[in-house]
């Protein structure tokens, strides 16, 4: 879902105006330097990414996901999603885990 939105908003962006690999190699480029162009839909696109991360982390600043210390546990424990390493992680201590849970940020 989130990379058809952030597609869709790319939609209304230059990606290949300005400043991209498509201009360098264009053969009719000139060499005046080129001006960074800052748009509304520029500027939209940036907002649409930075809330993603902003609201993951107003949705997870909550005490129910510090009060036990288990929440880098059962992130781990979800089987379809966890990687190698995270299955090494998980077999770790139960006492490293809650520090791990109350150490990071989100």
């Amino acid at each position: 879902m989130l990379l058809r939105v952030v597609l869709f908003g790319g939609m209304f962006l230059l990606w290949g105006a300005t400043n991209s690999v498509y201009r360098a190699w264009r053969s009719d480029r000139s060499t005046e330097l080129l001006q960074p162009d800052v748009s509304c839909s520029q500027v939209a696109y940036v907002v649409q990414i930075f809330s993603v991360y902003w609201f993951t982390v107003a949705l997870k600043s909550g005490p129910q996901w510090w009060s036990e210390g288990s929440a880098v546990f059962y992130a781990l424990s979800i089987g379809c999603l966890v990687m190698p390493m995270g299955m090494l992680l998980l077999d770790l201590p139960e006492g490293i885990l809650k520090a791990a849970t109350w150490g990071s940020p989100v």
